[in-house]
């Protein structure tokens, strides 16, 4: 396969994914989260420290950021610019995928992956929401392809030293995206690969890779230690509170049965189910069978991923993004055997069977995407609270979210200032629950003097509008329902149960 052809279909797969993004807002608190961290990143001009609302937010590492500030600075503040990371971790992971197979198996499993993996509704949907579950699952496919790729390389005598390379490169780029398990899954699910197809004499070969061991560490380590540095705890809480206390820990939102995923991917795949299954009884994954290890690779690989991720209580379906293009290429492979199958037999009706699967994956995609939109277009969101303040905002006022932060309201006005937040920030039951307030909480403890700053109490407000620039106050009907201050004037803007309000110190009776 040329480069130029390579080239071609990360184009295709580009304009297919990016097509879509432009047409809703940013959705919260996730994507306004995460593309609002990426717009401080670009406008404090600090590409080293993530921050939220000027507070140092170490959840996740920065890639997604740097990929988003990037775009925002070449492109604008548009929202299909803040959807472009997980549109590069999808086409990435689908490229890999695609050229691997053509390359090793044949040119209409390649092709036929390439349309399934296009109109599939998970690998669609993750594309088009801005965060960091996608990145991440490109990232770790293209590791684990690059190390099966080795691992073929290495048992045909042939030159595998720079593929590895880009594997480990690949690693590193993983857990840029989303920490650890840009690590830790493709390096258990090639474990196991190796060790079910017998392969295990390849490991050392495999680790003891010079040239790709300092190309990730070149890529992780600058990052960590820059960090670590500038904020002594950040190891503590990076590795142990977000990685292991997270992943151990029953007291998260989106908690399912263990059972969650496998029925997810079941349904997902159940136009595929019969294929699969008559392939797998045919003896595709028999030893001596044609690309039989690559079959073994891909089913290892998904269940490793479903596996892992069943056993926190806590699931999110973004999660298994990881373990879904292995599946598409089974699927794709078992369309295929099933239509040669049917040609040596001398029986018609092979093409047929595999187009409309094809074509109603696709109708069906498009249909999911358009009824998406439309619903999602009903709820709440903040892009015209943003574009109000981006409209009416001097120079010298100051923003105020009361009761909530309203995570996508920045990037739409286009603050470039923090805001304050009121709320009780003295309850003991923050650090028990899993919201905007721990997150804002966790962030403030690295710098206690910004947080005395911008983090006040309900009690504080009269004083603090009452003095100093003119105050835009943001703040749900419930909320400003336990604000004397907010019921004695009317909100200037108001949008789905949201409102805006302009105090001018000196001009409100409220000030006396």
């Amino acid at each position: 396969m040329s480069a130029a052809h390579l080239v071609w279909v990360v184009v295709l797969i580009l304009a297919w994914l990016l097509l879509w993004t432009p047409f809703r807002p940013l959705l919260v608190p996730d994507e306004g989260r995460y593309v609002g961290v990426a717009w401080e990143m670009l406008r404090s001009g600090n590409w080293i420290t993530p921050t939220l609302n000027g507070f140092p937010y170490f959840h996740k590492p920065p890639l997604f950021y740097w990929i988003t500030a990037a775009g925002l600075k070449v492109f604008g503040l548009h929202e299909w610019v803040g959807r472009l990371a997980p549109v590069i971790g999808a086409t990435v992971g689908i490229a890999a995928v695609y050229a691997w197979v053509r390359q090793r198996q044949d040119v209409p499993t390649a092709r036929l992956f390439l349309l399934l993996a296009l109109v599939q509704p998970l690998v669609f949907g993750g594309a088009q929401y801005a965060n960091l579950d996608m990145l991440v699952a490109g990232m770790i496919t293209a590791t684990l392809v690059l190390l099966a790729h080795s691992v073929f390389l290495l048992r045909n005598g042939g030159r595998y030293q720079t593929v590895l390379a880009w594997a480990y490169a690949f690693a590193g780029l993983g857990f840029l995206a989303k920490g650890l398990i840009g690590l830790v899954l493709p390096a258990l699910a090639l474990l196991c690969w190796l060790a079910a197809t017998r392969q295990l004499k390849w490991l050392p070969k495999l680790l003891l890779s010079g040239r790709g061991w300092l190309v990730l560490l070149a890529l992780v380590v600058p990052w960590l230690w820059a960090m670590q540095q500038r904020y002594p705890d950040f190891f503590h809480y990076f590795f142990v509170v977000q990685h292991f206390e997270r992943f151990a820990k029953s007291g998260f939102n989106n908690m399912h049965p263990w059972w969650f995923y496998s029925a997810l991917l079941a349904l997902f795949l159940l136009p595929f189910a019969y294929p699969l299954w008559r392939s797998i009884r045919a003896g595709s994954l028999n030893t001596g069978t044609p690309h039989a290890d690559m079959r073994w690779l891909m089913w290892i690989w998904a269940a490793v991923i479903i596996l892992f991720f069943s056993l926190p209580k806590s699931k999110l379906v973004g999660y298994i993004l990881p373990a879904v293009l292995p599946l598409v290429y089974l699927c794709a492979d078992a369309l295929v055997l099933r239509h040669r199958a049917r040609v040596v037999a001398g029986q018609s009706g092979g093409r047929v069977y595999t187009g409309t699967i094809v074509a109603v994956s696709a109708l069906l995609c498009i249909i999911a995407a358009l009824l998406t939109t439309l619903q999602l277009a009903k709820v709440r969101h903040e892009q015209p609270l943003g574009h109000y303040l981006q409209q009416h905002l001097r120079s010298g006022d100051e923003v105020m979210m009361l009761g909530s932060y309203y995570f996508s309201v920045p990037f739409y006005a286009a603050l470039t200032t923090p805001v304050h937040i009121v709320d009780n920030w003295q309850d003991p039951e923050i650090q028990a629950r899993d919201n905007w307030k721990k997150e804002i909480a966790d962030a403030a403890e690295f710098t206690p003097a910004l947080a005395s700053q911008y983090l006040s109490l309900p009690a504080q407000l009269l004083p603090a509008v009452c003095t100093g620039a003119p105050k835009w106050l943001i703040a749900g009907q419930s909320t400003a329902e336990q604000y004397p201050l907010l019921q004695s004037q009317a909100p200037v803007f108001e949008y789905q149960g949201q409102a805006i309000w302009h105090i001018v110190p000196g001009q409100t009776s409220a000030c006396g």
